[in-house]
């Protein structure tokens, strides 16, 4: 995959190649020698771009599963869903750069958050990971304090302000008080974090480029989310809030090390299904129907395995046999 991926980073970094090639990219790969057969390919100029205006993204279903998991761990008891995704143009990731909530998914959001952080401070190991300090009374400021800013800049996948963290504080420190609970307190302070904003959306406003007078680029932590929910689906890791930390995910050589890191390790199969999920409609193959009387052999299992068969034929393409899009189109073999 190696060669085609500067144009991957070029995309990833300063935004020039159209939105809806890069996933192509990803798994299109060119062989290292040119047969003698064909011409050498020749690049043209840069086609003109216009920046994409700045959004505030929301998570899709799958993206909220996957990071509650990646903050506390897999197991939690979940609903089966929550406000439904919406596909605009063909793609539930368009339709979440431009819908948000209803009244009925708030208040859905707010009963999945406190349900989540009761089974968290329930649980011994996951309070142990959330809790790294021993609170010295029932109201610890200084221990809430630093149990919310870990947890908060996790949850919110940036470091938080003086002020958000102050508002934290504060719930855990009211309800710790009505409550007479330290843990009752992180767990309201909690709720209160995975109804935010913050945690729900994505945003993608960038910052001023210095090295580019009057242009913007994303910043550090907006492209280590950039790329984690498109590359895994899922928020980023600990090595990518530290290269966003460093300042080196505002540069194209910091952008393409991550990328190389996050295409070699194995939840970038997860990224590659759900964009293929998405984008072919496989998802629409779970309530395939047919007329018994007409179709006899038609098992309620079809849906399933057609998608799945899709799926594994494309990941062991892209992973493990590094093939060319058009074989994906064209191929006459599948397992």
């Amino acid at each position: 995959m190696a060669p085609r991926r500067p144009p991957l980073r070029a995309r990833m970094w300063g935004a020039r190649l159209p939105v809806t090639l890069l996933p192509l990219l990803l798994f299109a790969a060119c062989p290292e020698e040119t047969p003698e057969a064909e011409a050498p390919l020749v690049r043209g100029e840069m086609p003109a771009f216009s920046a994409q205006a700045p959004i505030f993204r929301r998570l899709t279903y799958t993206q909220y599963v996957n990071s509650v998991g990646a903050l506390f761990g897999t197991g939690l008891v979940l609903p089966v869903a929550l406000e439904p995704d919406t596909r605009v143009e063909g793609l539930y990731a368009v339709g979440a750069s431009i819908t948000s909530f209803s009244s009925l998914g708030v208040e859905r959001l707010e009963s999945t958050a406190f349900d989540i952080a009761e089974q968290v401070m329930r649980d011994d190991a996951r309070r142990a990971a959330v809790v790294t300090c021993t609170p010295s009374a029932t109201v610890d400021e200084t221990c809430a304090r630093t149990v919310l800013g870990t947890l908060g800049a996790r949850a919110w996948r940036r470091p938080l302000e003086i002020a958000e963290l102050d508002r934290l504080v504060a719930i855990a420190t009211a309800a710790a008080t009505a409550l007479e609970d330290f843990d009752r307190g992180i767990e309201f302070a909690m709720a209160a974090m995975l109804q935010s904003p913050h945690f729900l959306f994505i945003p993608e406003f960038g910052e001023e480029n210095p090295e580019v007078p009057g242009t913007r680029r994303y910043s550090g932590y907006e492209m280590a989310s950039r790329l984690s929910y498109f590359l895994w689906n899922t928020m980023p890791d600990d090595e990518l809030f530290a290269a966003a930390a460093a300042g080196s995910l505002v540069t194209e050589a910091g952008i393409a090390e991550q990328v190389d890191r996050m295409l070699a390790d194995p939840r970038s199969r997860a990224g590659l299904r759900a964009f293929l999920t998405d984008m072919l409609l496989l998802d629409e193959l779970d309530q395939l129907t047919k007329d018994p009387l007409v179709y006899t052999f038609m098992s309620e299992g079809l849906g399933e395995s057609a998608r799945e068969q899709t799926l594994s034929d494309a990941e062991r393409l892209v992973f493990d046999q590094d093939g060319d899009f058009r074989t994906f189109l064209t191929g006459t073999e599948t397992h």
